[in-house]
Formats: structure tokens, C-alpha cells, sequence
């Protein structure tokens, strides 16, 4: 697109569909947006409106001696972000967002409401909303990676200065399909970047119904996994929000939450939150009410917490300790957990 383009209540009713077939040793990626696919100009996107269903239902069969990975990303306004100065303001997605499948796709796949994959210099996400109708839906087998957010998929380490603020999600999140490293969460897929995160609500339910297993799931009803020492998501709410997994999981490497599904990284923040009657269910894979797992230090303050784990409710002598019900870590590194309460 051109050079600071301004899309300002650009709105699209038809359903967009990509059914395209090649062979097994062309490496293509497909970027599908509501609005716009691809912008690497400084571009705005203001008020943009998504009325029609956007479905990624491409073939691309692999080699089994190809290394390189196909990207898809499918998304209700804006598919990858790709510049400095980009936004996005008042913008709501009412479609569906769907992968279906594909044959022996060794695949990374990037899901959002709104945006699908982000990175490089950006501003902010504001006031964006995904509608109940914008379902994120990944039914492809074979994949590597899946990033799967109600307002954004991925947000990359290298976006500087960027804020996520005042955005809704009311969708679900279901992945249906075997992902190695899968990560949907009810706002975000993935925040790897050092962001400031205020303001924001969903409501929807995320879930991995897949029954085998995942070499790695971190799913939150927020936010599926957070990778940045100076993340802080603050003044946040889940209302009324499921999670659910299926999967029987092995080993350690995972984290199911009611807010955050893993933090790997030191230095997260998590302050003045609410989890307000949310329910996780996972019998395996490290669950809990606000953070599944963490593998280095984080901060847990001032949240508002209320739910059940696996079917029991949470009471406030669980939230006054913390350890086990409201969050896990690994042995060895420490939470600063204070000023959180039950809520009634």
C-alpha cells in the first residue's frame, strides 16, 4: 500500500476465501486480511469495519526434507503490520476467522480479530473490537506453530513503542488441530514484545480440544503467552471466560490460565487485573486461575480473582496463598504476589 496511507471507516460484507493449490516445493505465504492483507507503509487504520467471513483453506503439501516454513496469516482487519508509525484505532471485526485444512503442511499460522502478526516501529491498537461472530478457528493438521488472538495473533520482539489499550474481545478461540507449539489466547496469541497492555476485556472461551498431544500449549484466557521482561498488562478483564484443553499433555512446557497461560520470561507484570467468574479446565499441563506457569520471576499484584479449577471454586484462602491454585512456577524462582484478593 502507499507511503502513510490513511484507511479511515473502510468497511468490507464479503467473504473472502483463498482455496489456492501448489506444489510440494514452492515456499509461499499466504497473508489474508479483512481490510488489508500486507502494509509495510506507515499506515492507519482508523474505524475499519469487517463484516464478511475470511478463510485461509489453501493446499500446500511439503517435502519431507524441507526446512523452510510457510507462514499463513489470516485476520478480520488488517492481516501483517509491517511498518513504522502503523496504528490501528475503533476498528471491529464481525467475521469468522478460519484455517482449514491443509495436506502435510509444515505450517506457522498467525490468527487475530483485528491483526494478525505485527512488528518494527509501531504506535498502538486502540479501542479495536472483535465481535461474538469473529470466531478464530484453526482446523489444520501438521503445524508447527499457532498463534491464535481475539484482537491480535503475535506481536514480534523487534516492535518498539507500541501500546494495546481499551480493545474487546467477545469471540471464541478454538484450535482443532495438532500444533506443536500452540499458543491462542483470548486477546492476544503471543506478546513477545516489551508493550504496555491496559484496559482491555474479553469474555469468550478459548479452547484446544485435540486429544493428542503438544510439544508445547500455553493458552490464557487473556493472553497465551507472554516472552518480554517489560510486559505489564494492567486493568484488564476476563469476564465470564472458559478455557478449556482437552489434550493430555507431557512434561512441563505448558501453562493453562484464566488470565495468563505462561510467562517465560523474568520481569512480567500483572497489576490490578480482573478474573471475574472465569473457568479453566485442564487435567494436565500446569493450570491455574490467573497464571498457568511461569518459568522465571513475575509479579502478581493488586488482581481481582474469582472461578473454579477443574470444576472446584476458588475461595479467598487459595487467593491469599497463591501457589497452586491462582498460579505455578518453576522451583527455584520467585513471585512478588501481594494486594490480591478474592472477588465476591
Amino acid at each position: 500500500n502507499n507511503a502513510g496511507a490513511v484507511y479511515c471507516k473502510a468497511s468490507n460484507e464479503g467473504n473472502i476465501l483463498n482455496e489456492a493449490v501448489f506444489s510440494a516445493t514452492a515456499v509461499v505465504n499466504y497473508i489474508i486480511g479483512g481490510i488489508c492483507g500486507y502494509s509495510a507503509a506507515a499506515s492507519q487504520f482508523v474505524s475499519c469495519v469487517n463484516k464478511g467471513n475470511v478463510t485461509d483453506a489453501s493446499t500446500h503439501p511439503v517435502e519431507a526434507s524441507q526446512k523452510i516454513k510457510q507462514l499463513v496469516i489470516v485476520s478480520g482487519i488488517v492481516g501483517y503490520l509491517n511498518c513504522a508509525g502503523g496504528m490501528l484505532d475503533s476498528c471491529t471485526n464481525w467475521g469468522a476467522i478460519t484455517k482449514n485444512k491443509a495436506e502435510n503442511a509444515k505450517t506457522a499460522i498467525y490468527m487475530g480479530g483485528i491483526l494478525g502478526y505485527t512488528t518494527k516501529l509501531l504506535t498502538k491498537v486502540a479501542g479495536c473490537t472483535n465481535e461474538i461472530t469473529g470466531t478464530i478457528t484453526n482446523n489444520q493438521p501438521n503445524t508447527t506453530e499457532g498463534f491464535f488472538g481475539g484482537v491480535i495473533g503475535y506481536v514480534n520482539e523487534k516492535t518498539l513503542n507500541f501500546a494495546i489499550e481499551g480493545c474487546t474481545n467477545k469471540a471464541d478461540i478454538i484450535n482443532n488441530a495438532a500444533v506443536s507449539y500452540c499458543y491462542p489466547g483470548g486477546v492476544i496469541g503471543h506478546l513477545k514484545a516489551a508493550c504496555p497492555v491496559s484496559n482491555c476485556i474479553t469474555s469468550g472461551t478459548v479452547k484446544n480440544t485435540v486429544k493428542g498431544t503438544n510439544t508445547s500449549l500455553r493458552m490464557g484466557a487473556f493472553v497465551g503467552c507472554t516472552a518480554s521482561a517489560a510486559s505489564k498488562i494492567s486493568g484488564c478483564s476476563c469476564l465470564a471466560s472458559t478455557v478449556i484443553n482437552e489434550a493430555e499433555l507431557g512434561g512441563t512446557n505448558h501453562g493453562i490460565g484464566g488470565f495468563l497461560g505462561m510467562s517465560s520470561v523474568a520481569g512480567v507484570v500483572l497489576e490490578g487485573n480482573t478474573v471475574s467468574n472465569v473457568t479453566v479446565s485442564s487435567t494436565t499441563g500446569n493450570a491455574a486461575l490467573m497464571m498457568g506457569y511461569a518459568n522465571q520471576n513475575v509479579s502478581i499484584t493488586g488482581n481481582s480473582i474469582s472461578g473454579t479449577l477443574n470444576g472446584a471454586e476458588i475461595t479467598a484462602d487459595d487467593v491469599k496463598s497463591g501457589a497452586g491454585k491462582i498460579y505455578n512456577i518453576v522451583s527455584g524462582k520467585s513471585v512478588t504476589y501481594s494486594g490480591n484478593s478474592l472477588l465476591l
